[in-house]
């Protein structure tokens, strides 16, 4: 019987990591849809949340993609900065705020959309090496710069609307 190699604290399973990230993404978009939803009277901030929502839809699409590629890899596994449990309590606080939709002020939206795409979970740890599978690579820092111009966007808006930033 072939012996399955551990996991060690600071790895984990490339799987799971998609699993947690199809999660995160996929709450994000909901959320960013809702917020779109709650500022219709505010075409600006509407179109903002709208796009924002339709782009964390894409990038569940590129991480099933990318998922099912590396689908045969069953041992790869990487290291990571952060647990899984952080990036799992990201969801956790994402899917609250849709569990509550209890709309949020302009500036608390904008407030909370700014820390998530400013969080590790959302940046998606792009400081990962994962020589095994260099497409996986490539693909966390293609959403880190989409999340980058996600906070500088909503940035530039709170700024133009006199809203202070965290």
């Amino acid at each position: 019987m072939e012996a399955v190699p551990a996991v060690r604290e600071n790895e984990m399973d490339v799987q799971r990591f998609f699993k947690i990230l199809i999660e995160i993404e996929s709450r994000l978009a909901e959320l960013y849809g809702w917020f779109s939803e709650v500022y219709a009277e505010d075409a600006e901030a509407s179109a903002l949340f709208y796009r924002m929502a339709r782009d964390e839809r894409s990038h569940v699409a590129l991480i099933q993609y990318e998922r099912r590629l590396l689908r045969k890899e069953k041992d790869l596994s990487f290291k990571v900065d952060l647990s899984p449990k952080e990036l799992e309590d990201t969801a956790c606080e994402v899917s609250k705020l849709l569990l509550l939709r209890s709309s949020p002020s302009l500036p608390e939206a904008l407030g909370l959309a700014l820390r998530f795409e400013n969080s590790a979970a959302e940046n998606h740890m792009e400081g990962i090496e994962i020589r095994e599978a260099p497409g996986l690579s490539r693909l966390l820092k293609s959403l880190g710069r989409e999340d980058r111009k996600h906070y500088s966007d909503l940035a530039a808006f709170a700024k133009k609307r006199g809203i202070a930033a965290p």
